[in-house]
């Protein structure tokens, strides 16, 4: 795995728990707490392997899981898209990681 693949792994992840701290409900409990970020991990995985194409091996290497666990959440995270908010959410998330990605990128190259 490339330390790239990991330092954009764990920005995505960073960007996508700053996102959802916008929506956060102070009232959650700690099951529901624990929910959320399960959640919000599966999304940045699901972001990680859609938008940023990197295989799921070296993003469950990232998140310190198992391939089989990013495969799950990217199916999850598929699936819930019907919903619109979520959908909606996930439309600016994916913009937000490609120029994550091109800042990366042009890092490299600049």
């Amino acid at each position: 795995m490339k330390p790239d693949s990991r330092l954009l792994c764990h920005s995505v992840a960073r960007v996508t728990e700053e996102i959802f701290a916008i929506f956060h409900s102070p009232g959650l409990s700690q099951a529901g707490s624990r929910r959320q970020r399960c959640h919000i991990r599966q999304i940045a995985m699901y972001l990680c392997h859609v938008v940023l194409s990197l295989p799921q091996q070296d993003i469950g290497q990232a998140f310190g899981y198992d391939r089989s666990t990013v495969s799950h959440a990217c199916h999850v995270i598929e699936d819930r898209r019907e919903n619109a908010a979520l959908d909606e959410i996930l439309g600016v998330l994916e913009r937000l990681v490609t120029v994550l990605s091109t800042v990366a990128k042009e890092g490299r190259h600049g």
